[in-house]
């Protein structure tokens, strides 16, 4: 019984945290703050790649 109990616990907190995350999607806000941070994640990824020839010379050097 108590292996149940703790079963129906993780599947009610999964779903909770799943809702979280589908109420976040729904927010306005919360969306142009991530928005605004992949456009800055993008723009710093571009000015690191723009110093290699090509790709393969990523896979060489350290981040």
């Amino acid at each position: 019984m108590a292996q149940s109990n703790t079963i129906d616990i993780e599947k009610l907190k999964r779903s909770e945290y799943v809702k979280s995350y589908q109420d976040l999607g729904q927010d306005e806000y919360i969306m142009n703050i991530a928005e605004e941070g992949i456009e800055d994640y993008l723009k710093q990824l571009d000015e690191y790649l723009t110093g290699f020839e090509n790709l393969s010379d990523i896979t060489s050097s350290e981040f």
